[in-house]
């Protein structure tokens, strides 16, 4: 499915529940992206907590004016970075979701897409409550500022919202035939992997700025010696013993797990 949705509505909307509802209705694993992942890793540093309400809502503000800031002297880094791990994941024809809330950037994302012939759709998730809304950024204020090619209707009733998955499901031609557990047969690392253990560098998977950092150091299909993993919250990063390409000391060096495999017994 070369196929990518940019998903936008105000907070508690709906958005993650409509992810959360084409897994469990049609056991479709989807790819969730956003473009403040970045920043919100970087939060974590200073008491940001995802699964908190009170404190998601008191960074809101937070996040979003350092993504513009990263975004306006890194060259729209956020956008690429969320852009590009969901273009790696539609090659396993499973749809991707990105999050993203300003008009611009969900503009530049579908230029990035029909840059790579990826069709990009974007979608209005909105809700049938017409409880009121107190804006916590500027972020919020715009989400109407755009002309979407879909709007998703979330509700209450649950008959209702049935109808309108299976119709979304339907106007965006989603794959119903794969499913999740055809996700899971690609082969990466085991995360419990122990230290010292010997693996196999594949270069599959991971974004292309991942791939080609790695590619700098390293053999596809050599044998590397496990020095550490380390589990992210999006991705995980792993460091090896020894030396790589031309000799060259693989210390200090981060790659990302996706890239590698365990050694089958023979």
């Amino acid at each position: 499915m070369d196929k990518i949705f940019i998903l936008n509505g105000y907070p508690r909307s709906g958005k993650d529940y409509l992810i959360d509802s084409i897994d469990s209705e049609y056991s479709i694993k989807c790819g969730r992206f956003s473009t403040v992942d970045l920043v919100k890793k970087m939060m974590e540093i200073i008491g940001y907590v995802e699964s908190d309400k009170d404190i998601k809502d008191a960074f809101r503000p937070v996040l979003s004016d350092t993504k513009d800031s990263i975004d306006k002297h890194l060259n729209n880094l956020t956008l690429k970075n969320a852009y590009e791990r969901a273009k790696d994941f539609i090659k396993c024809d499973l749809p991707a979701f990105i999050f993203s809330r300003e008009p611009h950037n969900i503009k530049n994302l579908v230029e990035m897409g029909k840059a790579d012939g990826i069709e990009v759709v974007t979608v209005l998730v909105e809700s049938d409550e017409n409880s009121k809304f107190e804006a916590k950024c500027h972020a919020d204020d715009n989400v109407n500022n755009y002309q979407y090619d879909y709007k998703f209707t979330s509700t209450r009733d649950s008959k209702k919202y049935k109808d309108n998955l299976k119709k979304f499901i339907k106007d965006n031609y989603i794959n119903i035939n794969v499913k999740s557990e055809d996700f899971n047969t690609i082969e990466t690392l085991d995360l419990t992997t122990n230290p010292n253990t010997m693996i196999i560098y594949t270069g599959k998977n991971g974004t292309d700025s991942d791939k080609i950092h790695a590619s700098k150091y390293l053999e596809v299909g050599e044998h590397y010696s496990l020095e550490s993993i380390s589990v992210g919250s999006w991705s995980s990063e792993i460091q090896l013993h020894g030396v790589g390409k031309d000799g060259i000391s693989l210390k200090n060096k981060f790659f990302n797990s996706v890239h590698f495999k365990n050694i089958k017994d023979e």
